[in-house]
């Protein structure tokens, strides 16, 4: 599990993450999924609209086939268990979590988004759109919500209690039919509905074009000049139009493929800082 987490490892070589997440996967019961044929669990995919447990290992097979820089970048990481794992829960308490993190580090987004469980949660840490109402906007200022922030999930609460949007409404929406509902919703753009769509609902092709952590993987290791894969530097990004260029191949799946984006660039700057540190 900790391996799998890749963004809590410690700086290592490629060699040694490679044996890590080998030892994972193999201890992993996923692992016998790969005894499956990849095309019964891409047409489980088709068939539920969703990437989970008993599919991902065919998606994955499925893009290492369409893609062989994808294909090495998968060999080291494994799949994308992590992912999975995240593809849960309640649609409100998701969108919340959304809202609360937004221009925040994780560790203050954490702080205050547990303040707000506290405050305004239900069974099973379910934040209840009724509480947030409920607790009025001085109370939701004092747990730190900034006052856009407030009216922001005032107003998810206000269009989850009239039925406007529900789980289960969520859950039937096509991936477009998603974005046209959320992205009426003050507070929620483009990018927060993508990784709605991506790490709540499981949606399987949903490309992040604004997420810059995406979209540096993809630099360094498609966009790069050389046969190695570059240090990502701070303003070395691919443009909207290159990365759904690379991604084009990743169709169905571009949710996996930018997934292995994220992780790539997470462990190609680790490294990179790993050899700063060493020439000094």
């Amino acid at each position: 599990k900790r391996a799998m987490a890749f963004s809590d490892l410690s700086c290592g070589s490629l060699r040694t993450m490679s044996k890590i997440v080998k030892k994972v996967v193999k201890r992993n019961p996923l692992n016998a999924l790969k005894r499956k044929r990849a095309s019964d669990s891409i047409e489980a995919v088709q068939a539920t609209r969703r990437v989970t447990a008993e599919n991902v290992l065919g998606i994955v097979e499925h893009l290492k086939r369409k893609d062989p820089t994808l294909r090495n970048v998968i060999e080291v990481l494994g799949p994308p268990l992590s992912l999975v794992s995240r593809i849960k829960g309640d649609a409100f308490t998701s969108l919340v979590k959304s809202i609360v993190g937004q221009q925040l580090s994780s560790k203050a987004a954490a702080s205050i988004f547990c303040r707000v469980q506290d405050q305004c949660g239900g069974q099973g840490a379910h934040v209840v759109p009724e509480k947030i109402l409920g607790a009025g906007t001085e109370k939701l200022r004092t747990l730190g919500l900034s006052g856009r922030k407030v009216e922001y999930v005032q107003d998810l609460a206000s269009k989850f209690l009239s039925g406007e949007l529900s789980n289960e409404k969520l859950s039937c929406l096509s991936r477009d039919e998603v974005m046209e509902s959320l992205i009426k919703v003050r507070g929620l753009g483009e990018w927060s509905v993508h990784m709605f769509q991506i790490f709540h609902l499981g949606e399987p092709d949903v490309l992040p074009w604004g997420d810059l952590g995406v979209k540096k993987g993809a630099y360094a290791l498609y966009a790069a000049s050389g046969t190695k894969p570059a240090k990502p530097a701070k303003s070395a990004a691919v443009s909207r139009e290159k990365l759904e260029d690379i991604a084009r191949v990743w169709k169905p799946y571009r949710s996996i493929g930018s997934w292995y984006m994220w992780r790539a660039n997470e462990y190609l700057e680790c490294v990179g800082k790993e050899e700063e540190e060493e020439e000094e």
